[in-house]
């Protein structure tokens, strides 16, 4: 038994950290599943079964563990090519998969993409070649390429698929030439990579010449080019690339030193860690020293074991380094499928998917469960304040203690079992984690459901309910769940924080108006900076929702949403990140030029890289930590918002250079950073979206704004959910009757408990004279510290609730 449960956890812990994959409203692409969405609608079920053939298929998402693994008939390409461009690329490891066993159908997936005529669809289907190599595509990756009538962002991302592949002569001339006479440096870096996999001794004038540009990637671009054509090579020569300024070009330079693999390459390196001070570029001299010597010794199982450290260690480098290694790594291939097991399990998926750009893998998907998860103590003591502060604000409205019990009970249930698949709502695509209707459905169709559940219900149960549907609110202002984000095993930086720092949450309820808002109504305070452009946005999307749980829901999700997104604009330039949003054209509207908010938060630290394993977007903080968007398949750390099937005027849209200001492709709107996964890091912005300098990190800033708000629209609800629902005479029940409702009650049925458990009895229960005005400002906790014990006291018996397995009844009734 206890292998078994050893092995049940461990295939948890797998599927867990596969999900991290998946970016959900980014890259959960139904092209790869064993069934359309439709399956999902509301009213299906789980028990029914599509069309299926034999053919295995690697499922993703949480919603197949309990279904057959194989293919629809309709393949899942045909079924998916709409929504698959509502995704990201690269795509992830089951996705590649599933392209590699469908090979036909890739190609002409990718020419219907590359024929649409809409540069985001097309760049899409590229950045999928630069992944998974088709030869048939060859020739059409170098008209892209070489066309001068393209989109530079275009014939960049067609260059990066061209590696793969051993060029003719014609072509690799043309290359060089585009390398000699653009004017865009990003395309003169991009044709050389090009060239990675092809010859070029007969171009021996022109990699002269561009080892010498005037753009130091340039040079060291041409530099890998030369070093394979040729292992006498004067590093020496070459210092001042060594000494530029970037340490981003650092790295880029000692790795191309390091591709040389020669003794005089590990020299020169050795001497270089001497004179290197920036950690990054220090990391990878050290990597690629580690590297040489290893590969000198001949033992490929050594190296493969330097590559899974790599790939296992905290620091972002070394996994980088990792990666880039991994991607030139083909002739220890086999080897590395070998020794997969040496590797995190997020890479395991990957190597796998990586062999089946030429080989389909007949590997069965792990089955595997979701874990209770979730920052469970502060649901709870979050929960008992905000009744408690309705019942001393309307005592004829109060809960009995009974009822009380009931509603803190239920909402500490919601994070049990799969019920947390359906705590996220995106309210500008209508999105849960997985889709809008059933299993894993939305927050705000599950939250209707329980609203109309409660038309029949009266006493404990309707006030679990109501407990039930303030967890949905209490999510709401989780940017995860607004964004559609997994984070299974709480590894939502969010929450973690949240739920180390309980004090915290104490100074900011303590601290709150004691108010009702409707959903109509602004939660915007002196502490919420916004851009003006955002502020608008959030006004025009809440003025006329209704009074409703529906109109709670969607009110406190786009109080979120906006909050944790910013405006801004990327470039497909040197100046990645331009002052202005241009006028945008969206199917809700348009918009004036506006202020790049994104921009102004991280003080212009915003560029474009490009490397020779792919272009991508990097932001630093103001501590100097970076985050990535198209980096790999790993390592996103922020993103463009998804759109809700058209182009949004809150979601993001690309501007090809012929729309776009100074001809540069643009990806304007809005962005999130992701704050999710086992080694993230907090996100420290220079400044507001606004532009006032800012102190905190996104956590912080995103719960001392979010948290008040959730206790205003709380009370708002207990207001209308009172009002609706609750009799003129207060209802009881006896002990008995009590415990037969909660045995037909869909909620885990508890025995009832001591009184002492009760978080707030009336001894404790803090009474109206101890509770702050309206608008009062600052909790002050060194004059008054008192107004924490009732708060402390609740999370200090909720913690031990949670351990216990149980949760407080009242006694006797």
């Amino acid at each position: 038994m206890r292998i078994v449960k050893s092995f049940s956890f461990l295939l948890c812990i797998l599927f867990a950290t596969f999900l991290l994959l998946s970016d959900t409203e980014e890259r959960c692409v139904p092209a790869i599943i064993a069934f359309s969405p439709d399956h999902f609608s509301a009213g299906s079920s789980l028990s029914q079964k599509p069309d299926i053939t034999d053919t295995p298929v690697f499922v993703h998402n949480a919603s197949e563990q309990s279904q057959v693994r194989a293919l629809p008939k309709r393949t899942p390409l045909q079924q998916s090519r709409d929504a698959f461009f509502s995704d990201a690329i690269p795509c992830n490891a089951d996705q590649l998969r599933a392209f590699a066993q469908n090979r036909a159908e890739t190609v002409a997936f990718v020419q219907d993409a590359l024929a649409s005529g809409d540069t985001e669809q097309q760049f899409q289907a590229l950045r999928l070649m630069q992944d998974f190599p088709l030869q048939e595509m060859q020739s059409v990756l170098e008209n892209m390429a070489l066309n001068e009538e393209n989109d530079a962002a275009l014939r960049m991302a067609a260059c990066y698929g061209l590696k793969h592949f051993t060029l003719g002569t014609e072509t690799v001339h043309a290359l060089f030439q585009t390398a000699l006479a653009t004017e865009n440096v990003l395309l003169s870096r991009s044709a050389l990579i090009a060239l990675a996999g092809s010859p070029v001794s007969e171009n021996t004038s022109s990699l002269s010449t561009l080892l010498t540009h005037p753009d130091p990637l340039t040079c060291i671009y041409a530099l890998r080019l030369s070093l394979s054509d040729t292992n006498d090579f004067p590093f020496s020569s070459f210092d001042t690339l060594g000494k530029t300024e970037s340490p981003s070009v650092r790295c880029e330079f000692y790795e191309a030193v390091g591709s040389a693999g020669t003794k005089e390459a590990l020299a020169y390196l050795k001497t270089k860690a001497e004179e290197e001070t920036e950690e990054a570029a220090l990391s990878v001299i050290s990597s690629e020293i580690q590297f040489l010597e290893t590969k000198m010794s001949a033992k490929d199982e050594a190296l493969i074991r330097l590559l899974a450290d790599k790939a296992a260690s905290l620091s972002i480098a070394d996994q980088h380094w990792a990666y880039d290694k991994l991607m030139d790594m083909f002739s220890v291939e086999p080897m590395l499928y070998r020794f997969i097991s040496w590797f995190p399990p997020l890479w395991q998926q990957w190597i796998a998917a990586l062999q089946s750009r030429s080989v389909a893998l007949d590997a069965p998907a792990s089955e595997t469960t979701l874990t209770a998860k979730h920052n469970e103590p502060v649901h709870y003591a979050f929960s008992d304040y905000l009744l408690n502060t309705y019942s001393d604000l309307n005592p004829a409205k109060a809960p009995d203690e009974i009822e009380h019990a009931a509603f803190l009970r239920a909402n500490l249930e919601e994070d049990k079992g799969a019920t947390p698949l359906t705590h996220a709502f995106n309210p500008l695509t209508g999105r849960g984690f997985l889709w809008k209707h059933g299993f894993g459905g939305s927050a705000l169709e599950y939250g209707k459901g329980i609203a109309k559940e409660m038309q029949g219900q009266s006493g404990p149960l309707l006030w679990a309910s109501a407990g039930r549907i303030f967890h949905l609110l209490q999510d709401m202002t989780s940017p995860c769940h607004v964004h559609s984000i997994w984070h299974p095993f709480n590894i939502s930086l969010y929450e973690a924080y949240w739920t180390d720092f309980q004090e915290q949450v104490t100074d900011l309820l303590v601290a709150a108006p004691a108010e009702s808002l409707l959903p109509d109504q602004c939660a915007l305070t002196e502490d919420w900076h916004l851009d003006a452009f955002t502020e608008a946005r959030l006004l025009a999307r809440i003025s006329a929702l209704p009074v409703s749980v529906e109109g709670f829901i969607k009110s406190l999700a786009w109080h979120a949403y906006y909050a944790s997104s910013y405006w801004g604009a990327l470039q497909f330039s040197d100046n990645a990140a331009p002052p202005e949003i241009p006028p945008l054209q969206s199917s809700d509207g348009s918009t004036e030029q506006s202020d790049n908010a994104l921009r102004t938060a991280f003080n212009g630290s915003i560029e474009l890289c490009t490397s020779w394993h792919g272009g991508y977007f990097k932001i630093r903080d103001r501590k100097g930590k970076a985050f990535y968007w198209n980096k790999c398949f790993i390592l996103d750390t922020f993103r463009p918002c998804a759109n809700n099937g058209s182009k949004s005027m809150d979601g993001h849209q690309w501007l090809c250079k012929k729309n776009a200001p100074e001809g540069i492709t643009t990806i304007a709107g809005r962005f999130v950073f992701m704050q999710r996964g086992f080694f993230a890091e907090h996100c420290y912005p220079p400044k507001y979206a606004d532009g006032t300098p800012m102190e905190k990190h996104l956590s912080k800033y995103h719960g001392d704004i979010l948290i008040p708000a959730c206790l205003r629209y709380g009370l708002g609800f207990l207001d209308q959910f009172t009002s609706e629902h609750q009799p003129a005479d207060q209802y009881s029940l006896s002990g008995a009757t009590l415990e037969q409702t909660q045995k037909n009650s869909p909620l885990p049925y508890t025995s009832p408990g001591n009184v002492d458990l009760l978080p707030f009895t009336e001894v404790r229960r803090p009474s109206t004279f101890d509770r702050l005005p309206v608008n009062t400002p600052a909790f002050d906790r060194n004059t008054d510290p008192d107004k924490l014990e009732p708060f402390r006291n609740a999370v200090g018996r909720a913690l031990g609730f949670i351990g216990r397995g149980c949760i407080p009844q009242a006694s006797g009734d």
